[in-house]
């Protein structure tokens, strides 16, 4: 009887669990999304939290007094933390203005070329921060001041640029405003676009000037748009470590991220991880009134039944200075940078811009032993530079391949179970990792898979911790993404193709994956521009055999040999460019099809 029973439980428990993954698949699927999320994003977070209360196998305040109040606290923390919001509120003006404006005039005004400066404006966040910080290093260089080979100015019209210009925290704020401001641009010219002219031409009517129009009614309905573009550029340069890292270090400017960069390399994992907990509550402040701000953009109702106009300002006599500086500007951020690379990777001798110095060694040249470690064969022939290409290449492709799949699954179990505490878990969960800093959280994952623990065997040194890395860290981007595809469909689709007897594998690939389609070529375009220039997170990761070319480039940068690290930046340019250009011209062609 008890064994009759015991099978009887076990058949209706497994009828149950086969109604819950027919009818209820999503279900099934964030669980099984819940548990290694538990561990990859939970884990790290617990470690960084737990270390820092810990010294000598005990609970101890130590490492927190040591950083907030300690002899070291002003060098440590203070100096650091003051140049890090130095820094963001800096970069956050400088894009935010530059965005903004650049979106009015491209939106709002009769400015020739508007369509093809539009696209001009989203190509610097494709090209790497750093990069530009690497022509910014080749152009202004003062031999002088800090010896070494002369810059571009210098060498050509004598210039010796002052210091605070050259290195430190006014070039840095240059490069990433350079870098940012596509963020406020895109943000700036959709609140623009929802502007209607009505309400501007019912100011004229009333006699307001047109200062007056956009300060009291074009300004005001943006608003919520810039405030959001504020806040996420201002979360962004909290972390920023490339730029900094490399124009902070001949004038000894540190910033938070450099600082825990440096106390993980010396073994202070205490003191690294206080500074991280630290920042990592900035960052949730200021996501935190991203939300805030977000919600508050519902109030203002710019888009009615009524028909809606958009009509251009004339710039008039200003047409053509105007035009004159945007083209300068798009010149300076995207042509200029690229330009000074390929110069400084041509040239056999640094600060030799003459044209007899010109070489194409450090492309296609052979061992030159006399140069030392600038004499290693050109990149297209040197067995480690391509290995490092190749797996910067393999990284990028397979991050943003799961990431992009990823995100589509969990905005799908996400917006099928909204309400459920399930739906709520699975959002928060993925999205943790946008506040936790980079190099911190890659110091967690050292400890999580040096050794084997159970069945998870020990990655340190792996491509595969590479790839799980990144991709958890893309998590926050891709699972929005996710999210607002997979809420544009109608659950009625779904419904009719689970009457008609489709299985969920077959609903997916069948009407949920074609309809969500350009969301999964966003989210792979984002990912692959991302890991491919992706310095922070994998600098304490990676190893000789999983060396990639961003690592190339620091420790190239670090020997002071500027024509690798040039060609390699160029190379990131060139491969990024290449894959962003294919993939938009797939999408176009409709090559992944549609859902009949």
């Amino acid at each position: 009887m008890l064994r009759q029973a015991t099978h009887r439980g076990l058949f209706v428990g497994l009828k149950r669990l086969r109604n819950l993954v027919v009818h209820r698949p999503y279900l099934v699927m964030g669980i099984l999304f819940l548990i290694p999320l538990a561990y990859l994003v939970i884990a790290p977070a617990f470690e960084i939290v737990r270390t820092s209360l810990i010294r000598e196998g005990q609970f101890s305040g130590y490492y927190w007094q040591r950083v907030l109040s300690g002899r070291m606290s002003v060098v440590l923390f203070f100096k650091p933390l003051l140049n890090t919001l130095k820094l963001a509120f800096g970069m956050t003006a400088g894009s935010v203005v530059v965005g903004a404006v650049l979106a009015w005039l491209v939106v709002r005004t009769d400015l020739p070329m508007r369509g093809t400066m539009e696209r001009l404006a989203v190509v610097p966040y494709i090209i790497p921060a750093w990069v530009v910080s690497l022509a910014w290093i080749t152009a202004f260089r003062n031999s002088e001041q800090f010896g070494g080979a002369p810059g571009l100015l210098e060498s050509f019209i004598g210039y010796h640029s002052p210091q605070w210009l050259t290195y430190g925290l006014v070039p840095s704020i240059i490069t990433l405003s350079l870098h940012y401001f596509p963020y406020s641009f895109i943000l700036s010219s959709s609140a623009f676009r929802s502007v209607d002219s009505h309400l501007e031409e019912t100011g004229e009517v009333l006699g307001a000037s047109r200062i007056r129009i956009l300060r009291k009614i074009t300004f005001p309905i943006i608003l919520p748009a810039l405030l959001s573009a504020v806040i996420l550029t201002f979360a962004k340069g909290l972390g920023t470590f490339a730029v900094p890292a490399f124009l902070g270090p001949p004038v000894k400017f540190r910033v938070l991220s450099t600082i825990i960069y440096s106390m993980l390399n010396t073994g202070s994992f205490g003191e690294a991880y206080v500074i991280a907990i630290i920042t990592t509550l900035i960052g949730a402040l200021t996501i935190y009134m991203n939300l805030k701000i977000i919600s508050a953009r519902r109030s203002y109702a710019t888009v009615s039944g009524k028909g809606m106009r958009v009509k251009p300002y004339k710039l008039g006599k200003w047409t053509w200075p105007v035009f004159g500086v945007v083209a300068l500007l798009m010149f300076c951020a995207v042509v200029l940078p690229v330009l000074v690379l390929i110069w400084q990777s041509l040239m056999f001798y640094p600060g030799n811009f003459s044209i007899n110095n010109l070489t194409l060694h450090f492309w296609i040249g052979r061992t030159l032993p006399e140069l030392g470690d600038a004499g290693q064969p050109g990149i297209l022939r040197n067995p480690g530079i391509i290995r490092a290409a190749w797996h910067s290449i393999e990284l990028s492709a397979i991050t943003a391949t799961i990431s992009a799949l990823l995100g589509l699954l969990i905005g799908y179990v996400i917006v099928k179970a909204k309400g459920n505490i399930l739906s709520t878990l699975l959002d928060q969960l993925s999205f943790l990792p946008y506040l936790m800093p980079a190099l911190p959280f890659a110091a967690t994952y050292i400890l999580l898979f040096a050794h084997p623990v159970g069945p998870i065997p020990a990655l340190y040194g792996t491509m595969a911790l590479l790839v799980i890395i990144c991709i958890v860290k893309r998590l926050p981007y891709s699972s929005r993404t996710g999210i607002t595809s997979m809420i544009q469909i109608s659950q009625e689709l779904e419904e009719t193709a689970v009457v008609l007897g489709a299985g969920w594998l077959r609903r997916f690939r069948k009407i949920l994956f074609p309809i969500a389609k350009s969301g999964f070529i966003g989210g792979f375009l984002l990912s692959f521009i991302t890991v491919m220039r992706e310095l922070d997170l994998i600098i304490l990761l990676s190893t000789p055999r999983t060396e990639l070319i961003t690592t190339m480039i620091f420790r190239f940068a670090e020997q002071g040999i500027a024509q690798f690290t040039n060609a390699l930046a160029l190379t990131i340019v060139i491969i990024t460019l290449s894959v962003y250009s294919v993939i938009q011209n797939f999408q176009k062609g409709d090559i992944f099809g549609a859902a009949e």
